[in-house]
């Protein structure tokens, strides 16, 4: 395979799983569980094998992760990284989770999160 197939493939699978991304928080605003303005798809392809997202931290990470999960199952060498959305006085350090198909890398730093969020279990 060229290179220009290799990134032509690389795009179209980018684009694929930013669009089923985008379906996973949408259809969580129409149901009231999260506002529009409490989650963000970064809209550059970077071009590494990843969908980078930045959304409030709340409960329903974990359900989140795992919808996720299920959209990687078909692309094994992809990641989507949820980074918590967070506004810049708080103080709190860059922290998330890294979802692939076959796991969860949890890197929330709990000292900084609310106690009811200090026990998210992926």
């Amino acid at each position: 395979m060229s290179e220009h197939d290799r990134n032509k493939e690389h795009e179209y699978t980018w684009q694929k799983l930013y669009d089923a991304v985008e379906l996973v928080f949408s259809e969580l605003a129409q149901q009231g569980m999260i506002g529009e303005r409490e989650y963000f798809i970064v809209e550059d392809d970077w071009g590494w094998n990843k969908v980078q997202t930045e959304l409030v931290i709340s409960s329903l990470w974990p359900q989140i992760a795992r919808n996720f999960q299920l959209i990687l199952a078909d692309f094994p060498k992809w990641e989507i990284t949820m980074q918590v959305l967070r506004n810049k006085a708080d103080g709190w350090p860059g922290m998330g989770t890294i979802v692939s198909a076959d796991g969860i890398k949890d890197e929330l730093k709990r000292e900084f999160l609310p106690l009811e969020l200090r026990d998210l279990a992926f």
